[in-house]
């Protein structure tokens, strides 16, 4: 998975760690590594991610979705997850196991 801050800035937290997050930002996760799946109440901030879930096995698609958090709204989708198919869906994956 691949997690690309769009805009912003706030705190992710992964295994137990805080890492500042702001526009640019990139955070590259392999197939089987574990994550914090609540957010931590020190991930506060202003920003949107884009989050690209990579396919485990060879596939012709992958998921994408955003989450951005705003102080009205702690987190929220505004892209729901969708699929895109064709020769990015195919060669992000693989460039993805070459690093």
């Amino acid at each position: 998975m691949i997690i690309i801050t769009a805009q912003g800035i706030g705190y992710y937290s992964h295994q137990h760690r805080v890492y500042l997050r702001h526009t640019g930002t990139i955070f590259l996760f392999d197939h089987h590594e574990a994550r914090d799946w609540k957010r931590a109440p020190h991930n506060a901030g202003h920003y949107t991610c884009l989050w690209l879930h990579l396919p485990v096995v060879t596939s012709d698609s992958l998921t994408y979705n955003t989450i951005s958090v705003t102080d009205d709204q702690p987190a929220y989708r505004e892209i729901s997850h969708r699929v895109y198919t064709g020769d990015a869906a195919r060669l992000i994956p693989k460039a993805w196991d070459q690093c």
